[in-house]
């Protein structure tokens, strides 16, 4: 369990709504953030962020910002 995202979330809980981590690769951990509507993360153009690490997930959880869905994908309002 990552204390440094939960820190995060709990910081900004206007942003996020849950996270979670897999063992699903060799490299071991790989984290998932899901975004409260209407956040979301432009690297991915969803509401979800998925990174092989603490500090990656970190900078992309930073990148989140305010949008709206226009029925095909989000974009920044």
């Amino acid at each position: 369990m990552s204390k440094t995202i939960q820190k995060y979330m709990d910081a900004n809980k206007d942003k996020f709504d849950s996270w979670h981590s897999e063992d699903h690769n060799a490299r071991g951990l790989d984290y998932w953030v899901y975004c409260k509507e209407p956040y979301f993360s432009p690297m991915t153009e969803t509401s979800t962020i998925h990174e092989d690490t603490v500090k990656e997930t970190l900078a992309a959880m930073r990148t989140v910002v305010k949008g709206r869905h226009n029925g095909y994908s989000w974009e920044e309002v």
